[in-house]
């Protein structure tokens, strides 16, 4: 009988093949307060046909960044008529940490004008005596 070859092999890709590295640490939260980012990294050695990524990122949350939260509503104004103010202060709905590294005034004053207070006039004139004679006269002046 014959033989016949059905198959034949020869070595290729004698390159390396291309490996990754193990993840390095997470690398410090890009913030010190609210939400940053945080990397890291992985190389790929024996060869560059790696396909994945390098880098790996991740979000980080801080401790809010310290400022204060939404304004209280305005007080009532202090006068009625004329100029006054009113003050209007914050809350912290929303904690201010570190509150001496908050920055700004927690309370802000404003003018408030009202309209003209009423004022009086002068007095008119007396009218003349409603009688001429007697005790039940009476006079009568309007400002």
């Amino acid at each position: 009988g014959e033989t016949f070859i059905l198959k034949s092999i020869e070595a290729c890709n004698v390159e390396k093949c291309a490996q990754w590295t193990a993840w390095g640490s997470w690398e410090v939260c890009s913030v010190t307060c609210g939400v940053g980012q945080q990397i890291r990294r992985r190389q790929c050695i024996g060869g560059n046909r790696c396909v994945e990524e390098t880098l790996e990122k991740k979000a980080c949350k801080q401790l809010p960044c310290p400022s204060w939260s939404i304004w209280e509503a305005w007080s009532t104004c202090s006068v009625s008529c004329g100029n006054g103010h009113r003050v209007g202060t914050m809350f912290e709905q929303k904690i201010c940490y570190d509150s001496k590294n908050c920055t700004g005034d927690p309370e802000e004053h404003e003018v408030c004008i009202r309209n003209s207070c009423p004022q009086w006039t002068d007095w008119s004139s007396w009218t003349q005596c409603t009688e001429t004679c007697g005790t039940k006269g009476n006079k009568l002046r309007i400002r």
